[in-house]
């Protein structure tokens, strides 16, 4: 599993590349990171389908809820 933790959105998306170029299936980020839109433009530029790839993240502790999540 790559974590981002404190990468910039352009760092995490370098990153994002770099780890499936090396074969990493599990991505994990988070929301407190600011940095999952480098993520997904890490795996949409690389050409990936979604569905091979593990991504997990997490969201602050106030969002207890769908509705309460930036989603």
């Amino acid at each position: 599993m790559l974590g981002k933790r404190l990468l910039n959105n352009d760092e995490a998306e370098a990153a994002t590349k770099t780890a499936i170029k090396l074969g990493y299936i599990g991505i994990g980020t988070a929301e407190a990171y600011e940095n999952e839109e480098g993520v997904g433009r890490g795996i949409r530029n690389f050409g990936i389908s979604r569905d091979k790839l593990f991504v997990t993240t997490r969201v602050v502790a106030e969002a207890k809820s769908y509705e309460a999540a930036k989603v």
